[in-house]
């Protein structure tokens, strides 16, 4: 399914490259694991066992420049994902970041605008589960976002904005 130098996104490891596919043993049973290297920590190695990928994906092809474009370019077009509360919403983005799903993602980046400029409106303090579904999510998405564009984390706000010509 997958070979040695993909670049791929692991649920909590984030962005991460394959570094090799080898026999590991793990409690007394021998099997073949994808050995992942995270892409921005570099401290970090994930062995996800090859049998587990192909029943149950633990991991996915990252997403290549030109998907993340146009997920950027139609976010204007994008309806938010409507939730009956923070948990649901919290667990909503993450199944939508393990699937990958580039409508989905735009949805889900669309809802986190749409959040940040109500709370901002508001003038009422962020809620600490708002914050965090907030911050988990852009951490998420702009890594992979800015593996796949070549550029900083960092510099995926302002990316976004030159290309939509607004705030995001």
């Amino acid at each position: 399914m997958f070979k040695v130098g993909d670049t791929v996104i692991h649920p909590a490891e984030g962005v991460c490259e394959i570094i090799d596919i080898a026999e590991k043993s793990f409690g007394g049973k021998t099997d073949e694991y994808y050995v992942l290297k995270s892409v921005y920590d570099g401290q970090s190695t994930v062995y996800i066992p090859v049998e587990s990928v192909r029943a149950n994906s633990k991991i996915r092809p990252a997403l290549d420049k030109g998907q993340v474009e146009l997920i950027i370019d139609s976010l204007e077009d994008k309806e938010p994902l409507s939730t009956e509360n923070d948990n649901q919403r919290r667990l909503l983005f993450k199944d939508i970041m393990v699937s990958g799903n580039p409508d989905d993602m735009g949805q889900m980046l669309k809802t986190v605008h749409l959040l940040k400029n109500s709370i901002r409106a508001s003038g009422k303090k962020i809620k600490v589960s708002d914050e965090r579904i907030i911050k988990e999510t852009e951490r998420s998405v702009f890594a992979e976002f800015a593996f796949s564009l070549g550029i900083s984390p960092d510099e995926i706000p302002s990316y976004m904005e030159s290309r939509l010509g607004s705030s995001v």
